[in-house]
This record gives structure tokens, C-alpha cells and sequence, in this order.
């Protein structure tokens, strides 16, 4: 950001390539289905950017509590190089800004991929922004949203029902069926690593979480 001649202006990344959903459009145009593999590695990326968001901290060290609260296919940009942009923080949200916070004001994000905890109005953490992912791996791995009615206001009253999704083949491992659960199963895993194609939840069998304060640890798969 930046002032001249009185004008203030807003210099922003400029990323040759497309949205990811805009990449599936096109590939289902084709008949073709994008390979696992690949999803994960743009997932594992998107985990990475939400992770340096999650942890930004004050001066004094204290999380800030910040929360995407819009993860979805249109705001994930990927370049002619292959590599993956989080975009779109416009309606993030900080756990300690002002009274001009609208999180219970107004529904924001899409609904597709909105956690149910966004959708009743409460108050959310980082684990919204992992429903979000978890839901768009399970639109990409079956085709569809895990909820997904003829339109929004459908698609909400099976979001807020309390019934679990139709469930994803067996080859796919649990840990990314977790991350779509409802409150409090869903636990509070880190995004960092969460579907790393080296080192993530869906390929090995464990996942990061970081606790205030403390460095990172492993945990096991949930049972």
C-alpha cells in the first residue's frame, strides 16, 4: 500500500493461472477427473498459507486468532507453475478486533464449504477454515459438496441438520473425513502439513497440531 500524488493505491500479486475451480470446470469439460495426487499437493499448500495465518501473533506473542472464513475452489488461484495462492482474506477474522467485527452479523462465505459452526452464527476458530478444506477435497475426491441442495438455503438445512455426509470411498484415508465433522470431533489440528504429500494426515496416518505456546506435535489419526 502505498500514496501518490493523493492517491492511495494497492499493489497485489499478479498470479498467471486460474482458480481451482476454474481447473475443474476444464477438466470436467474433458471427462477427466483431477488425480488425487495433485489435489493433495494444492491442499497441502492451502494448509501452509492458512497455517501463517492461524499463528500470527501480537507483539507480545499472543495469537491473534485469525480465521479465513471463505476457503473454497474460487479463492484458490493456481499458477502456470504449479503453485498454489490462498486468496480473498476480505471477510477474515481476528479473535480481538473491534466492535466492527460481523461475524454473527451476517452470513459470509460460501455454504458449500461453510463449517456448521459458521452457518448457526457462532463464534469460530481456525477449525472452520479446516472443515473447508476437508470439504473441498470431499467435492473434488466425489464429485460433489458433502451437502449440496438445489440452492442455499437447501444446502444450510442439511449443513446445520447434524447428519454426517454421505461418506467417501474407504481408500481415502480418515483423517481428511475428520476434518468435515461437526464440533467437537473435528478437533484442533494445525493446517500445517495436515495433506502434505511428504509428511500428511492422508497419506501417513497422523497430523500436526500446534497448542498456544508450544512447539508442534504429531498425533495419531483420530480412531
Amino acid at each position: 500500500m502505498g500514496e501518490q500524488h493523493e492517491t492511495t493505491y494497492l499493489v497485489m500479486e499478479y498470479v498467471d493461472g486460474d482458480s481451482l475451480s476454474t481447473v475443474n470446470r476444464s477438466l470436467q469439460k474433458k471427462g477427466i477427473k483431477m488425480p488425487p495426487g495433485v489435489l493433495l499437493r494444492l491442499m497441502s499448500e492451502v494448509c501452509g498459507g492458512l497455517h501463517a495465518a492461524h499463528e500470527l501473533r501480537n507483539d507480545e506473542g499472543a495469537l491473534l486468532g485469525v480465521v479465513h472464513r471463505d476457503v473454497s475452489p474460487q479463492n484458490v488461484l493456481v499458477s502456470t507453475r504449479g503453485i498454489t495462492k490462498l486468496i480473498d482474506f476480505g471477510i477474515a477474522k481476528a479473535r480481538d478486533r473491534g466492535a466492527g467485527d460481523t461475524n454473527t452479523e451476517t452470513l459470509k462465505g460460501k455454504v458449500r464449504y461453510m463449517a456448521p459452526e459458521q452457518a448457526h452464527g457462532h463464534n469460530v476458530d481456525r477449525r472452520a477454515d479446516l472443515w473447508a478444506v476437508g470439504a473441498i477435497m470431499y467435492h473434488f475426491l466425489a464429485g460433489k459438496p458433502p451437502y449440496d441442495g438445489e440452492n442455499d438455503v437447501q444446502t444450510l438445512l442439511l449443513l446445520t441438520s447434524g447428519r454426517p455426509p454421505p461418506p467417501l470411498p474407504t481408500s481415502v484415508h480418515r483423517a481428511i473425513a475428520v476434518s468435515y465433522t461437526h464440533l467437537p470431533r473435528r478437533g484442533t489440528w494445525a493446517a500445517s502439513a495436515g495433506w502434505s504429500p511428504r509428511g500428511g494426515a492422508a497419506l501417513r496416518g497422523g497430523s500436526w497440531r500446534t497448542t498456544p505456546g508450544r512447539s508442534r506435535e504429531r498425533t495419531a489419526a483420530p480412531a
